[in-house]
């Protein structure tokens, strides 16, 4: 098998951090290497290129410098590589989701690759995204509904988008899926496949549930936690790298307020959805599906 990348790319909420806890760290070392996201993410130092490609495919710069490094440490090392990264299907102040694949098709360009797209039921995945990333789309003033079914960010559940999206950057042959609901009962066989069947190391043997958020009958109580933006301002106004005080402190100071950035002052609650109005949501949904089912075989 010549050496070649893996990119898992997401979707968010569909157990991607188990697959970057549980299962990609244990993969034989002697044939891959995994470059992808090391959690928890704020106390995990992450691969200089890992970082590099991340950078290059939301920002659009550095596209070709980033295609170079990757060839060279593929000659070098002799072992494919494995990245994860959920974040490259979730769009940010510098491109959206669809300009971020099209940017890492760039970064691929002229290497043998393949990509993993983790999938789940699309109400309940763009619910728990909804979730997650709530003082973001409450800024947008829409409910949620109306987020699901018009908001580009949520468009990568919307599968029949998505998938047109992957065919264009990536075309469907070299394009695999794995379900979250096979996840989360531990079966990984599509994530193996997708990989051309790993030999595991012998640590690899659990399963551990992730994120996971506390709720009541009614609602998702969403943890708010100490933002110390001021911080990271106060840093770059004092030159940031380029001022040795500046850098030190930041040094000294980061791993305290890591732990203050942990600290859960209130919890907000968001409501769940009724029966009627899930219901209602999927049969709106349904029709997206169908390329998904069609292709891969995975239908909800």
């Amino acid at each position: 098998m010549p050496n070649r990348v893996y990119v898992h790319i997401g979707l968010p909420k569909t157990a991607t951090t188990t697959l970057q806890v549980d299962y990609f760290p244990h993969v034989n070392n002697d044939e891959y290497q995994y470059l992808g996201v090391l959690q928890p993410r704020a106390q995990k130092v992450q691969d200089p290129l890992f970082t590099e490609i991340i950078s290059a495919a939301r920002s659009g710069t550095g596209l070709e410098k980033v295609n170079r490094i990757l060839k060279e440490r593929l000659q070098t090392d002799q072992r494919s590589l494995i990245i994860s990264e959920e974040m490259l299907t979730v769009s940010s102040a510098e491109a959206t989701w669809q300009e971020q694949l099209a940017n890492l098709k760039k970064i691929l360009s002229g290497i043998d690759h393949k990509v993993l797209v983790t999938v789940r039921e699309p109400v309940s995945a763009m619910f728990s995204f909804y979730v997650e990333l709530h003082d973001r789309f409450q800024k947008k003033g829409l409910p949620f509904p109306e987020l699901a079914l018009q908001d580009n960010d949520f468009s990568i559940y919307h599968y029949d988008r998505l998938l047109a999206v992957l065919a264009e950057s990536f075309g469907l042959a070299c394009v695999h899926l794995q379900s979250f609901e096979n996840l989360v009962k531990a079966d990984f066989s599509a994530t193996s496949d997708f990989l051309d069947n790993p030999t595991m190391e012998a640590a690899f043997s659990s399963l551990n549930n992730h994120n996971q958020k506390k709720k009541t009958k009614s609602a998702v109580m969403v943890p708010k936690r100490l933002k110390l933006r001021w911080v990271t301002r106060l840093y770059h106004l004092l030159g940031g790298e380029q001022n040795k005080f500046a850098l030190a402190f930041k040094q000294i100071a980061n791993k305290p307020l890591q732990k203050l950035r942990s600290v859960t002052y209130k919890s907000v609650p968001v409501p769940v959805l009724s029966d009627s109005e899930e219901q209602k949501l999927k049969r709106q949904m349904a029709g997206t599906m169908e390329v998904m089912a069609e292709r891969f075989g995975v239908r909800y």
